[in-house]
């Protein structure tokens, strides 16, 4: 795949509007985005068994696998839940 095509490079960027008044609270919002967007981040998505039906929207969870480069374990945030009452299963979501 194309690297425009996976990081959407072709696009044009979209206009956040926000109400900082100083230099000093862009650079400092400037920084926080360019932290938070210079790695790559992937969504995981796993099923996983009824034990981990309590887990909820923004909680941290540590990811291992043998692939991926997690082998060492990966901490992210869980960003979907959906639960399979017939199954008793649940799908989980982790932004990595």
């Amino acid at each position: 795949m194309h690297p425009s095509k996976a990081y959407r490079l072709d696009a044009e960027p979209e206009q956040i509007d926000t109400f900082m008044l100083t230099e000093a609270n862009a650079s400092a919002e400037a920084t926080r985005r360019l932290n938070l967007f210079k790695t790559p981040r992937h969504i995981i998505s796993f099923t996983a068994i009824p034990r981990l039906i309590e887990l909820q929207l923004g909680d941290a969870v540590t990811v291992t696998h043998s692939r991926f480069g997690l082998s060492g374990g990966k901490t992210g945030m869980v960003v979907g839940v959906s639960v399979d009452w017939d199954s008793m299963l649940v799908d989980i979501e982790v932004f990595l």
